[in-house]
């Protein structure tokens, strides 16, 4: 069994042009670059909400860097060998995980509680205030 899956992949592999890895490599950064942006940009949407309600500053600057990471992102397209699209998804990566570090130290505990109240005041407001009991923590 573990010689068939080998030579599968043996197959596989022997039409597997260094261009179309390269295609396929760019393809796949720039669909992840995007999800990536898509999921940032909603993450700050609920801290820009959860900010505004308790009164605190907006979160001006990280909407800065995701945008210059999604700016980059269609630039993956025009590099010419696998050192090139490495050190651009390296940098596009770079901009969007300091978003994300930074909102995860600067804003986690607030929006756990944010989120916790939003979600079992939603049940109770649902009428299941014996499930939102047990979801706030209250044992019976």
């Amino acid at each position: 069994m573990n010689g068939l899956i080998e030579t599968i992949f043996q197959k596989i592999g022997a039409g597997f042009t260094p261009e179309a890895y390269m295609a396929a490599t760019r393809i796949q950064g720039i669909l992840w670059g995007i999800s990536d942006c898509i999921f940032i940009y909603f993450l700050l949407k609920v801290v820009g909400h959860m900010n505004s309600v308790s009164n605190r500053k907006k979160v001006f600057f990280r909407y800065g860097f995701l945008f210059i990471s999604a700016i980059l992102i269609p630039f993956l397209v025009f590099t010419k060998n696998s050192g090139q699209l490495f050190m651009l998804e390296s940098v596009i990566f770079v901009f969007q995980l300091s978003v994300l570090l930074y909102t995860a130290f600067a804003d986690a505990k607030r929006m756990m509680v944010y989120l916790r109240g939003r979600v079992v005041g939603g049940i109770e407001s649902s009428g299941n205030s014996a499930v939102a009991g047990k979801a706030a923590g209250n044992r019976e």
